[in-house]
């Protein structure tokens, strides 16, 4: 092993090598010229052989030791820079750093997939405590000797809809610039689909639709867009008591729903869109997954839209989404 290491030390110093060897040429040529002795010739030629070799020996400890520190770091025994020996020039400094540096980009990467694994795996959790509700509530009705009322069965089949949809939002987030499909859209009509979608709810709670006709057309992608509208309605929905009214209507580029509900306090309306954050309302329903806003938030800022929230107790919500697009660009 040792016979090796030093093979292969005097092969990596091949270079001072080819230095001895210019040398012996250059100073045979000037001994030729100059009319030099043979035996001067010989003399400096040994002389500075032995200072090569002699240098080359000196220097085979530190090469020896860094090139074992090297192989512990590819057979996994050192985990640290700190652990290398110092370095000796200006070169070897550079690429110190350049490890530190990608050696410090790797932790953060790690860190971060490991927060989202940690991030999914809460809301898996708490996606499936909430999906037994609907679905204990169906079984109920169906071990019930009372007639079951279709509206209600249709209702909790909504929600467990609802559920399974915002799973698979949540789950393709990560994948979203692949799965983009940016086209010219009718508001209007993108509008008018999520809120048939919603229709049942709108008729069992008997709340008005304000909404008027417009004509505007939007760069964005209609799936995902529509995804956001329906949570927005949801939303909407939730919390607007027996009654009410919701108000939909367009600014141009903007559209805007707006209820007439609860509202939301104002030490949580700057964390609404916060992942898991479900505020005082969403305790009290407990109905609230704190995800709805969020996925609202991050698909939007991937389509370089923008969402805002108003909002005041007891006198609704208002929620405005910018469909201007701002930086993705369309081949």
């Amino acid at each position: 092993m040792g016979q090796n290491t030093m093979l292969r030390y005097i092969g990596e110093y091949k270079r001072s090598w080819i230095r001895v060897a210019i040398f012996f040429v250059a100073v045979a040529l000037i001994g030729y010229l100059y009319r030099i002795s043979a035996e001067s010739f010989v003399y400096m030629v040994l002389i500075f052989l032995a200072i090569e070799t002699g240098t080359l020996f000196l220097e085979y400890p530190k090469w020896k030791e860094k090139m074992s520190s090297l192989n512990s770091v590819e057979d996994g025994n050192i985990l640290v820079l700190d652990e290398f020996p110092e370095t000796e020039s200006a070169l070897e400094g550079a690429y110190r750093n350049a490890l530190r540096a990608i050696d410090r980009q790797g932790r953060q990467n790690l860190e971060r997939e490991v927060q989202k694994k940690k991030d999914a795996l809460d809301y898996y959790t708490l996606w499936a405590h909430q999906i037994k509700t609907p679905i204990a509530a169906m079984r109920l009705m169906v071990q019930s000797d009372e007639e079951i009322s279709r509206e209600e069965m249709q209702d909790e089949l909504f929600r467990t809809e609802q559920y399974v949809e915002m799973v698979l939002q949540y789950a393709r987030l990560g994948d979203m610039s692949q799965d983009l499909v940016l086209k010219k859209t009718d508001l209007f009509e993108m509008t008018k689909t999520a809120v048939k979608k919603y229709s049942g709810s709108f008729i069992r709670k008997r709340i008005r639709l304000d909404m008027d006709e417009f004509w505007t057309e939007v760069l964005t992608d209609e799936k995902w867009s529509s995804f956001v509208l329906e949570q927005i309605l949801s939303n909407a929905l939730k919390y607007t008591k027996r009654g009410g009214i919701i108000h939909i209507r367009n600014e141009g580029m903007k559209l805007i729903v707006e209820d007439e509900g609860i509202g939301i306090a104002p030490e949580d309306l700057p964390r609404v869109f916060e992942r898991g954050f479900t505020g005082y309302n969403g305790r009290e329903e407990k109905r609230a997954s704190g995800i709805g806003l969020y996925l609202c938030k991050e698909i939007l800022s991937g389509l370089s839209h923008k969402i805002e929230i108003t909002s005041a107790p007891g006198e609704g919500t208002k929620v405005s989404i910018d469909f201007t697009m701002r930086k993705v660009e369309i081949e």
